[in-house]
């Protein structure tokens, strides 16, 4: 298994523990404008450095795009919120107090670097990402192989 795919597949269980959130896939840009809440998850970059012994070291930033409708508690889901519609910002601290700290076998534990409103061009839509950083690793495949030679005199 690669990294980049063992840090989606952790990611993705975990963020499934997070109760509110209906949907947790790879990001492909497929959230339109639905009712349901979403965590989309983004492998933005890695940067690569060859070390010794063949293995490989990058840093990588993994963003966690959380999508609902905005005061979707109040507003859609027709129940009371006594906060005003703001339940979103007790999801987004839910998405990142499950993600803090998580490891792997091939990557270091996440840690939270940034976050911010994502520029939305859907009316009453709420996206927020949600930047995380960590150390991946891989072998690489060897450039020679062993040979045994025998040698006569």
């Amino acid at each position: 298994m690669t990294p980049r795919k063992e840090l989606f597949i952790k990611l993705r269980d975990q963020l499934k523990t997070v109760p509110e959130l209906e949907l947790v896939d790879l990001f492909r840009n497929q959230y339109a404008g639905e009712d349901w809440t979403a965590a989309l998850i983004r492998i933005s970059s890695i940067q690569w450095g060859t070390m010794t012994q063949k293995v490989q070291e990058g840093t990588c930033t993994v963003d966690v795009i959380f999508y609902c409708r905005d005061g979707w508690m109040d507003q859609f889901a027709g129940t009371g919120d006594q906060e005003g519609g703001l339940i979103e910002i007790d999801v987004i601290d839910s998405i990142v107090d499950a993600v803090q700290f998580l490891k792997g076998d091939q990557f270091s534990p996440l840690e939270q670097s940034d976050e911010e409103t994502e520029e939305q061009e859907m009316q009453g839509v709420m996206s927020y990402r949600i930047a995380f950083e960590t150390k991946v690793y891989r072998d690489l495949k060897k450039k020679y192989s062993g040979r045994k030679l025998t040698l006569t005199p």
